[in-house]
């Protein structure tokens, strides 16, 4: 049985979203399933932490994918059902470890941007969880505190500002004093 309403959704989310990236210099979003779309491959191009043998830098290239569940218009969403870490492995934030990427609470229907510019506020660490007791990654937690004035990661406060970056200061390495 076709969900018309859910069909009708999926496609504007489609149209919208797929219209922003298009435009965009920091998202590439590709459909890989269904249609209308429910499962996307998002490819952002901006600052984010990565972990390697204890040392922490910037990467710039971040894969997650989007999946939405056939009652995502009627119930609240895990994150875990709608979002997949998939690179790097190992980015280094207190709400993420591959595969999960937590952005909090998933509200029905809540769009397909408004969801995409949470995980661009997670990966340029303008959005994340301090208390280590909720985190993903304990240790980003304390690396947060302990770096504050270096946050957020990269110089562009939107993701859906498509006028152009902000410039803020050097965004570029000097990430590993942990």
């Amino acid at each position: 049985m076709t969900d018309t309403i859910f069909d009708t959704w999926l496609h504007t989310q489609y149209l919208e979203a797929m219209s922003f990236a298009q435009k965009s210099d920091m998202l590439k979003l590709a459909p890989v399933a269904g249609a209308p779309p429910y499962k996307y491959l998002a490819e952002f191009r901006c600052d984010g932490l990565v972990e390697s043998r204890g040392e922490i830098s910037v990467s710039d290239r971040h894969l997650i994918g989007v999946s939405f569940p056939s009652d995502y218009l009627r119930s609240s969403s895990h994150p875990g059902q709608v979002l997949t870490w998939l690179e790097p492995a190992a980015e280094f934030h207190p709400n993420i470890r591959s595969p999960f990427c937590c952005v909090g609470h998933i509200a029905p229907g809540m769009s397909l941007l408004n969801l995409l510019h949470q995980v661009f506020q997670m990966i340029t660490w303008q959005r994340y969880t301090p208390r280590e007791d909720d985190a993903l990654n304990a240790d980003a937690c304390r690396w947060a505190r302990r770096n504050a004035e270096r946050l957020p990661i990269d110089s562009r406060r939107s993701m859906l500002d498509t006028t152009g970056a902000q410039e803020t200061g050097d965004s570029e390495g000097g990430a590993d004093d942990r």
